[in-house]
């Protein structure tokens, strides 16, 4: 070809055809120069991955992952030297070096080998091909995993962080840009396909899904749910369709599912509970159609989903004080719980449906019963979050269990068990101290208050154990000195005579207790003993 262009073509040797051919030439050249040490390089990395694979240990791990990443980087340096850097076995081994800092936890150094690996891609593969497309979407997950780790939440949970840092805030809007680079050779693929095998693109459904997430955790409302109306209608399921609450049809993608329950907790966190609501029902029918249907998922996540959604509505229910639908939501959720047990993979049923689990559902169901003030119910509910609790191994550890005992401690002090009241929250006490939280926690501010309320209205004789005469007591609760009024039985006695606007200074958890006496004249005198 030089020759051509030289002796036919009468090129000079400054022309630019002619001195790329010639950089062409040269590079060959020193490829095929070092082709035997470029054979070497590659089975000895083949040989490292081989090894890495087959290693069951950690530390056996992480050895063989160093030794696979030493092999690919003398590979790429050779290949560099021969092919220059921006060249396609260059940027492909970049890559696997990506992905193996990564998987040994160094995701800054992955993310740097990677980001260098899709510039030089798009400049010799182009903007539409589909390793592109791969590379993007890695590294996009990687920074979701970063985003994860520095905000302390899971990667797939959609609920609005709060005061996200700068850092933060850099790397979902790179992780955004790298889905929208990944959409364009997605595109390009499904072009090819007929309108009939377009309808479900589960890809493209994948990629919104995941921007409409970012935009969740980012705050931005507008911007989630249009890119989750696009994940839907990628899944098969129109958003007219959707809009008007008629899913007719059964070819949709089981995702779109797990979308409804994202959009609920995106409008529970914005404090739109009517529409948390409907989107809850239309994840539970949903996912009655994807059971019936026989629909397989890649994840276990469509078992768990309604576990999760129940409780949303639940929460929902409870800002709206809809309080009886709240607790059957929850019981909804229990029963969920139990279904799923039998039909999820071991290590699942340890994450998503431990004891752990159970004894917080357990535990919302008895707080939804005293807001319903079911109060001997909700004890039955407490009592057997506590024993789910004890069950699980390392349980003293539980960050759940002192909780558990505030919430039972409260519910003696209702009932006036006071003795029991002292001795639940007094181990209550005595676990937050020993987990070291410290004493301006809410929790611990209240289970020292309880305890006090306890020990006063023991000290007074107002336990039902102790013996009972007939002098009325009433109970005025808080906000109001004349409603909410119950007699108990309690001795006689007097302290110094204390106004019952007291009332509206206390917290909504507090009572007075206040003796009547009535004396022969007629005239009646209210006491204060508690």
């Amino acid at each position: 070809g030089i020759g051509m262009l030289e002796h036919t073509c009468h090129k000079s040797k400054k022309d630019p055809q002619l001195k790329m051919a010639t950089r062409e030439i040269q590079r060959m050249e020193r490829a095929v120069a070092v082709s035997g040490e470029r054979k070497k390089l590659q089975s000895s990395m083949d040989a490292a991955m081989a090894k890495l694979d087959s290693c069951s240990g950690v530390g056996e791990k992480d050895a063989a992952r160093k030794q696979a990443i030493a092999c690919a980087r003398r590979l790429t340096r050779t290949e560099r030297d021969s092919l220059g850097e921006q060249s396609y076995a260059v940027a492909r081994l970049k890559l696997k070096i990506a992905k193996l800092q990564c998987e040994g936890g160094n995701m800054e150094g992955g993310l740097d080998d990677a980001e260098e690996a899709i510039m030089t891609l798009k400049s010799v593969l182009g903007e539409k091909h589909s390793l592109l497309g791969a590379s993007c979407i890695f590294s996009a997950t990687v920074y979701e995993k970063r985003i994860s780790l520095a905000t302390s939440t899971p990667v797939t949970c959609p609920k609005p962080l709060k005061q996200l840092t700068s850092y933060c805030k850099s790397m979902m809007n790179r992780a955004l840009e790298l889905y929208a680079d990944a959409l364009e050779p997605l595109t390009f693929k499904y072009s090819y396909r007929s309108a009939e095998e377009n309808e479900v693109q589960p890809e493209i459904g994948d990629i919104f899904h995941r921007i409409g997430r970012i935009y969740s955790k980012k705050g931005s409302h507008s911007s989630a749910v249009d890119a989750y109306r696009r994940a839907f209608e990628a899944y098969g399921v129109p958003w007219n369709a959707i809009k008007s609450g008629t899913i007719n049809r059964t070819d949709f993608h089981p995702n779109a599912a797990i979308i409804w329950y994202e959009l609920a907790e995106l409008h529970f966190a914005t404090n739109e509970y009517g529409d948390s609501i409907h989107a809850c029902e239309k994840t539970m029918e949903l996912i009655l159609m994807v059971r019936s249907l026989g629909k397989s998922t890649s994840n276990d996540s469509i078992e768990t989903l309604p576990i999760l959604t129940c409780q949303v509505a639940a929460a929902s229910y409870t800002a709206l004080h809809r309080h009886p639908d709240s607790t059957r939501s929850y019981q909804k959720a229990l029963s969920e719980l139990k279904k799923a047990r039998s039909s999820l993979s071991s290590s699942d049923r340890g994450k998503w449906l431990g004891t752990n689990e159970e004894s917080k559902i357990l535990r919302k169901i008895g707080r939804s019963l005293l807001r319903e003030v079911k109060v001997e119910e909700a004890k039955i509910y407490f009592v057997d979050a506590l024993r789910v609790l004890r069950s699980s191994a390392d349980n003293e550890k539980c960050a759940e269990l002192p909780g558990i005992l505030l919430d039972i401690g409260d519910v003696h002090l209702r009932l006036e068990e006071f003795h029991d009241a002292l001795k639940v929250l007094g181990s209550c006490i005595k676990l937050y101290a020993d987990q070291g939280v410290p004493e301006y926690d809410s929790n611990v501010e209240r289970a020292r208050q309880l305890f006090d309320d306890a020990q006063c209205s023991l000290s007074n004789g107002l336990n039902k154990s102790t013996e009972k005469s007939h002098h009325p007591i009433r109970v005025l609760s808080a906000g109001s000195p004349t409603s909410d009024v119950s007699l108990l039985q309690t001795p006689a006695g007097t302290l110094p005579t204390t106004s019952t606007a007291m009332c509206s200074t206390l917290s909504s958890n507090r009572h007075i207790y206040c003796n009547e006496t009535v004396s022969k004249s007629g005239k009646k005198t209210t006491s204060v003993i508690a």
